[in-house]
């Protein structure tokens, strides 16, 4: 599967996880619009040690959803786990020539594997994908949900929550559009958005964002975060 656009289309895969959001979107929680709630800690606090602690992550697993047809995103869902080296693997859902397409994808060191429905896995050159994403832009603090959380603004705690049997702080804020861009190639504007990051150690757990769609409408991106610091063995695949 040799296909660069739908190479470019399983590379977008792996921007996304950061955007670090199910399809909770901007309006998701609990409804809470208004001022920050005293009894809470300061949002901005939550978002520093949140970068804090996600500087330190080396592995995760992340889910992805995207609501829409969103302009030069042709990701639907993914799901998979990546390190901070770069290597990643799992599943996705693409949209190519108006049909949804399930791909499978490796990435190890420079080199990326796709497979589709059909047929074995597919080596390509990781260079031949770098002008949609660089893997490495997840977990990167320069880059990726690190960046994410240092460049909020205007951010507010909301309440805390359960998540995933979790207990996380839910905060909105301001996301930069430069760093959207480089985690969801396509997006083009700042995005006010919904960050979810635990209690127990401020990593961030989930993060949702609305999108414009190619018809102008309302669309959203999901990404949750799970299994930090797994062991996360990442080969190339035999065939």
């Amino acid at each position: 599967m040799r296909n660069p656009r739908a190479l470019a289309a399983a590379m977008a895969v792996i921007a996304l996880p950061l955007s670090a959001c199910s399809s909770g979107g901007s309006g998701s929680g609990n409804g809470s619009a208004g001022k920050e709630t005293s009894n809470l800690p300061a949002a901005t606090q939550l978002l520093s040690s949140g970068a804090t602690a996600m500087t330190a992550v080396q592995s995760v697993r992340f889910s992805i959803n995207a609501s829409g047809q969103i302009a030069g995103l042709a990701l639907r869902s993914a799901t998979g786990q990546l390190t901070r080296a770069g290597n990643a693997q799992g599943s996705a859902s693409v949209s190519e020539a108006g049909a949804l397409v399930e791909i499978n994808f490796v990435i190890v060191g420079s080199t990326a594997y796709i497979k589709g429905a059909t047929g074995g896995y597919s080596k390509v050159p990781l260079q031949v994908a770098t002008a949609v994403y660089d893997p490495e832009a997840i977990l990167d603090p320069n880059k990726g949900v690190v960046k994410l959380l240092q460049t909020a603004t205007g951010a507010r705690t909301l309440d805390r929550e359960t998540l995933d049997g979790q207990s996380v702080y839910h905060v909105k804020a301001l996301l930069a559009q430069p760093v959207l861009a480089t985690l969801v190639p396509g997006d083009s504007k700042s995005e006010e958005g919904d960050l979810w990051l635990t209690v127990s150690s401020s990593r961030l757990v989930k993060v949702a964002f609305p999108v414009e769609t190619t018809s102008g409408g309302s669309g959203s991106v999901t990404a949750s975060f799970s299994d930090f610091d797994a062991p996360a063995t990442i080969t190339a695949p035999s065939s």
